[in-house]
């Protein structure tokens, strides 16, 4: 499983930042979180391409739903222009805080 956990891991990351294939991605990304579940990662990923695409509530489900598997990277996410389009929501500035008072 873990095998096919990494090579879904590399196939959704090449959809998502070399093909921009979002909707792809958030397929790929999807079945990597279906494969290992308690892996952060993939959901961090899952809430970009989501983002990337412009589905808002999905993308802030996953990306909070990352934030409580343990993704800590708060870079990743305020320097990641794709979630431009929920900054100015307030789960998502929840979120940020959370992970600021982690900091």
């Amino acid at each position: 499983m873990e095998g096919t956990f990494i090579g879904l891991s590399e196939q959704g990351r090449n959809q998502l930042q070399t093909q921009k294939r979002y909707a792809a991605a958030i397929r790929t990304f999807t079945w990597a979180t279906e494969v290992n579940p308690d892996r952060a990662g993939p959901f961090f990923s899952l809430a970009w391409a989501y983002a990337a695409k412009g589905d808002k509530k999905p993308a802030l489900r996953a990306l909070q739903t990352a934030v409580n598997k343990g993704f800590s990277d708060l870079s990743a996410i305020t320097d990641n222009k794709a979630f431009d389009l929920v900054r100015n929501d307030a789960q998502y500035q929840e979120i940020i805080r959370a992970l600021e008072s982690k900091h």
